[in-house]
C-alpha cells in the first residue's frame, strides 16, 4: 500500500452519491466522501477534501459536516493544487463536461468517473478515444471486493476451457443498476458481445457472447425492490445474490456458501466486506477499478437507447 503523508482528493458533486444519502443516517457508510473519511481514519493517512458543488445548501451541509475541508462553487476558487484523485459524482450529463474541465485545469493522477458516465455511445467513445496523462476509472466497486476476486480465481481455476452459462435477472435500472452485474461477468470472464437486444414495455432483455460465455440478461423490474442476482452453470454452479446491501455466493458445486456484507454499521465495518465500502485500496492505487475500456457500458450504449 502506498503510504503518502498528505493525500489531496478532489471531489465534484454534492450529491447523494457524493454525500447526501450518508446524511440521512449517521450509521451508514455510502457515499463517496464519508467512504474516504472513514478509512483514512482507520489507515492514519492525512486527506484534505476540495469539494465542488453550485448548490449553496449542499455546500454548507458539507462544510457543517466536514468543517477541516473545502467546499467552492466552482473550479476558479481552487488554489492550485496538484490532486492524487478527482471522483466526478455528479449528474451523468454533466460527466464528460467536468472531466474536461478537471483536466485542463489541475494536474490529476487518477480519475474516477460515477457511472454510468454517459447516456449515449458517441459520447463514451469520444471520452474513450481522448488521450490523457490521467488515469480514468469508472465507478465499478463490486470488483474491488475480495469475494469478487475469490469467485473469479475459483472460475478460472476449474474452466477446464469449458464454456459456462449464465442467467442474470435485473430489478432496477440496466445503467446504474444492470451495469455493476455486467461488470462483474466482464470481470470474471472476460469483454463479450451483445446482441438480440430488445426492449419490450419497458424493460430490457438480451444475450451476450464470447469465447468463454453464453449470458441471458432480463430485467425484471425498473425498481430495485428485489434480488437481483446471476446464476452460473458449466464445471461449477454459482449463484451470485444482491438483496438489499448483502451479497450472498453460493457455489453448489462445493457445497459453500459466503454471505457479505451483512453489517453495515461504522463499529462493525471493519472486517466485512460491503457494497458501499469502497476499500482504500481502491482508492489509493485504484488497481482495482476498471478503465473506461474495461467496462460493458459502451457495448450497451451501442444496442440500446437511454436517453
Amino acid at each position: 500500500m502506498i503510504k503518502l503523508n498528505n493525500y489531496n482528493i478532489l471531489v465534484l458533486g454534492l450529491g447523494n452519491v457524493g454525500l447526501g444519502y450518508d446524511l440521512k443516517s449517521p450509521s451508514t457508510l455510502l457515499t463517496h466522501i464519508k467512504s474516504i473519511k472513514v478509512t483514512s481514519k482507520i489507515m492514519k493517512i492525512n486527506v484534505k477534501l476540495y469539494a465542488v458543488e453550485p448548490d449553496a445548501s449542499k455546500r454548507a451541509s458539507f462544510e457543517k459536516e466536514y468543517p477541516e475541508d473545502n467546499s467552492y462553487s466552482n473550479y476558479d476558487l481552487i488554489p492550485d493544487t496538484k490532486f492524487d484523485l478527482a471522483i466526478v459524482c455528479c449528474n451523468t450529463q454533466f460527466i464528460i463536461k467536468s472531466y474536461l474541465e478537471i483536466i485542463s485545469k489541475f494536474q490529476v493522477s487518477k480519475i474516477i468517473l460515477e457511472k454510468p458516465v454517459a447516456h449515449d455511445y458517441a459520447s463514451f467513445e469520444y471520452l474513450g478515444s481522448r488521450k490523457s496523462n490521467n488515469q480514468v476509472l469508472v465507478g465499478f466497486p463490486r470488483r474491488t471486493l475480495p469475494s469478487s476476486h475469490f469467485l473469479k480465481n475459483l472460475i478460472q481455476n476449474n474452466s477446464q476451457n469449458s464454456k459456462w452459462k449464465l442467467e442474470m435477472n435485473i430489478y432496477g435500472d440496466m445503467l446504474n443498476i444492470g451495469t455493476h452485474f455486467l461488470d462483474l461477468v466482464y470481470f470474471f470472464f472476460g469483454a463479450f458481445e451483445i446482441r438480440n437486444y430488445e426492449e419490450i414495455k419497458g424493460l430490457i432483455s438480451f444475450d451476450a457472447n464470447s469465447e468463454n460465455i453464453d449470458l441471458r440478461v432480463n430485467q425484471k423490474s425498473v425498481f430495485n425492490q428485489e434480488i437481483s442476482s446471476i446464476h452460473i452453470t458449466g464445471p461449477l454452479d454459482i449463484k451470485y445474490e444482491e438483496s438489499g446491501r448483502l451479497i450472498t455466493i453460493e457455489c453448489a458445486s462445493l457445497g459453500s456458501k459466503l454471505m457479505v456484507g451483512s453489517s453495515f454499521e461504522i463499529e462493525q465495518m471493519i472486517g466485512f466486506e460491503s457494497l458501499d465500502y469502497l476499500n482504500w485500496m481502491a482508492y489509493n492505487t485504484c488497481s482495482n477499478l476498471p478503465t473506461l475500456l474495461e467496462t460493458p457500458i459502451a457495448e450497451l450504449l451501442l444496442k440500446g437507447n437511454f436517453r
